[in-house]
């Protein structure tokens, strides 16, 4: 499993967009990942998880988080991201592992 950090811009910014960190945890949790902290009163996030990839978190408890979209900086990082576990970013080919191996389906009768 991966360790995760999430960023939430906006969160626990002037007093009109205060989100408890108990509820936040809750909300990361709900999502399947496990052990979740989350960093002072920041709306910073840690988390474990198995899906090892930039996803962005645009609502919480059903609110949206900003304007409920992905802002630029997360768009840029899923964007490169994607392209580096892909092999279409040549500068991180080296990241990846060639698995050539064949594949055989067996009917069961």
């Amino acid at each position: 499993m991966s360790r995760h950090v999430a960023f939430l811009r906006g969160i626990n910014v002037g007093r009109n967009k205060r989100v408890a960190m108990a509820d936040l945890r809750t909300a990361v949790a709900g999502l399947g990942f496990t052990d979740v902290t989350t960093l002072l009163n920041s709306g910073n996030v840690v988390f474990t998880g198995t899906a090892a990839e930039v996803t962005p978190i645009s609502a919480l408890d059903r609110k949206p988080i900003g304007n409920g979209k992905p802002g630029p900086v997360t768009l840029e990082l899923q964007r490169a991201y994607f392209a580096a576990t892909s092999g279409k970013d040549p500068k991180h080919r080296d990241w990846l592992t060639q698995v050539n191996a064949k594949s055989e389906v067996k009917e069961s009768v």
